[in-house]
């Protein structure tokens, strides 16, 4: 059960950073112009829109995976690519936030950047992503017992024909009769 549980959290992780590229990141407020950046436009090859669709196809995988069939394989990798999740968020989540970005990256006095929602919503596919991997983490393979087969009840008699006998009674031996032999028939 908490397998598949993990699954539905890696799946919904998966499709969160998958839709968390598209929407705006951050945008920058400079000498009175303004530039939005998505995982798409913030580099000019992509590789930020390429690594998280990339994390999420890997998200998605192993929730389906975990859905169907939470083995040990499906686990590790759901747990992985939950923490995968975790760190591209949070790296993503502080290098752009406005504080961090001023100490990494300044551009001038007169620049602000402010956080928009497609880092909200990648954000909280890596938290997704994080309960993931602690939810595969603490599944455990299922045992299957199976319980004895119930012994057959002895048929109950009414009271007329009185009590049932007993079960646990050897049964009777039949009476051996002698038999005899012609020649011992003869003798006499």
């Amino acid at each position: 059960m908490i397998g598949r549980l993990a699954g539905f959290f890696s799946i919904l992780a998966g499709a969160l950073v998958a839709a968390g590229a598209f929407p705006a990141w951050v945008t920058l407020n400079a000498n009175g112009s303004s530039s939005s950046f998505t995982g798409l436009t913030i580099i000019g090859d992509h590789r930020d829109a390429i690594v998280s669709f990339a994390l999420a196809a890997i998200l998605l995988l192993a929730g389906f995976v975990l859905s169907v069939r939470p083995v040990l394989a499906a686990r590790g990798l759901g747990a992985l690519a939950g923490i995968g999740a975790a760190i591209w968020a949070g790296l993503l989540f502080f290098s752009l936030a406005p504080q961090a970005h001023a100490l990494i990256a300044p551009t001038g006095a007169s620049s602000s950047t402010s956080i928009e929602i497609g880092l909200w919503i990648t954000a909280g596919g890596g938290l997704l992503g994080l309960l993931t991997a602690l939810t595969a983490s603490a599944a455990r393979a299922r045992r299957v017992v199976q319980a004895p087969a119930p012994a057959a009840e002895a048929p109950k008699r009414s009271a007329v024909l009185g009590p049932a006998p007993d079960a646990s009674a050897a049964p009777a031996r039949p009476q051996q009769t002698p038999v005899s032999t012609p020649a011992a028939a003869t003798r006499r």
